[in-house]
């Protein structure tokens, strides 16, 4: 009997997911409850098991296919999958009875070592030269770019902003005599040397070959939650000038009494009980 195999529930509000490996081949027996898919949902990677014992006939899924809850996936051949075949084990084999070993034969005599030849007669041996190994390549001079020693007057900033235009800071000109280089001095340097007016300013380089990737189901999943945090929480930074005289004569006025129990009395436990009971 034939049995569809749909996609399961996941998880809470998980409706799809994003097929990452079949792990099983048509003509394959499965048993109940063996792996047979791997899906990709949500923050996790999970493996679905077969509901049921039999010969997998059919695959309707592949890798790299989104997959919705409900979907047809297998279909399988219900029934028992068929066991495996005991594997049969080698005879024992007939010891056979030890050969007699051979008789060993008479080694031949040894023959006279041949007479040395007389020292006169020997040619003198010519002594061995060895050529000295040839000396390395001297290497080649590395011609450096000279750094300017000339101290800058520049804010941080300003040299950010010189390092992200690519602008040498030592070859700007402030604009006044004897004060700091300004924003403004590393911009119109950088638009001169553009205009053709300057050198100093580094091209970028060409771009290279651009590969479009599908996002795997744990990238979307992130993406959504980070766009939902940046668009629900406030990105806000207030700065407020406040005359504190009468409120630092306060604290020291109780701060004696905090410190006999054995606290602290400070500007930020005072400012939170203010802003708690606005």
């Amino acid at each position: 009997m034939a049995l569809e195999f749909k996609l399961p529930e996941l998880g809470e509000n998980i409706e799809s997911g994003d097929v990452v490996n079949v792990l099983v081949a048509v003509g394959d027996a499965v048993t109940e409850g063996q792996s047979v898919l791997e899906i990709e949902a949500g923050k996790a990677s999970m493996e679905i098991p077969s509901p049921a014992a039999g010969t997998i006939s059919a695959i309707h899924v592949a890798q790299g296919d989104t997959v919705e809850v409900g979907q047809l996936a297998f279909t399988i051949e219900a029934g028992e999958a068929p066991a495996e075949a005991p594997k049969e084990e080698p005879a024992p084999e007939a010891k056979s009875e030890p050969e007699a070993a051979p008789a060993p034969e008479p080694e031949p005599a040894a023959e006279p070592a041949p007479e040395a030849a007389p020292v006169a007669d020997r040619e003198p041996e010519q002594p061995v030269v060895v050529a000295p190994p040839p000396p390395p390549p001297a290497p080649e001079p590395v011609h450096e770019k000279p750094v300017s020693s000339k101290a800058v007057s520049a804010a941080p900033n300003v040299r950010r902003l010189a390092r992200e235009l690519g602008v040498d800071i030592h070859a700007v000109t402030p604009s006044k005599e004897g004060e700091r280089i300004s924003m403004e001095d590393v911009k119109h340097f950088a638009k001169t040397s553009l205009e053709g007016g300057g050198g100093a300013v580094r091209k970028a380089g060409a771009q290279g070959a651009t590969r479009v990737e599908k996002m795997s189901a744990i990238r979307k999943a992130t993406m959504n939650h980070m766009t939902h945090c940046w668009t629900t929480i406030p990105h806000v930074t207030q700065h407020d000038m406040a005359d504190i005289t009468e409120l630092e004569v306060l604290r020291k006025r109780f701060a004696p009494k905090a410190e006999a129990v054995g606290a602290k009395l400070t500007v930020t436990a005072i400012l939170v009980k203010v802003v708690s009971a606005a």
